[in-house]
């Protein structure tokens, strides 16, 4: 969706309809979401039912995202005994 269709899903999913005056952080939130409208549908209602701001909801995002990387990033060791015996 383009970034016009996509505040308006937002607009219609929000409670608080202030949060869209947030022109910081509402173009921010949709660029993370990339105008998916599932995705929009579902950070509104995290929104609404944690009483949240949009800033709020895209710090926990961001950092969510950095959490997976860093995790993703780490070496591992295999247990080469747990997987004979899984063989």
């Amino acid at each position: 969706m383009d970034e016009q269709r996509a505040t308006h899903v937002l607009r219609n999913s929000l409670i608080d309809k202030e949060f869209l005056y947030d022109t910081e952080n509402s173009p921010e939130l949709l660029e993370q979401l990339t105008c998916v409208p599932l995705a929009s549908v579902q950070a509104a209602s995290f929104i609404n039912e944690n009483s949240m701001t949009i800033a709020s909801y895209v710090k926990l995002l961001v950092g969510q995202e950095q959490s997976a990387i860093d995790l993703l990033s780490q070496d591992f060791e295999v247990d080469a005994k747990a997987f004979e015996t899984l063989s």
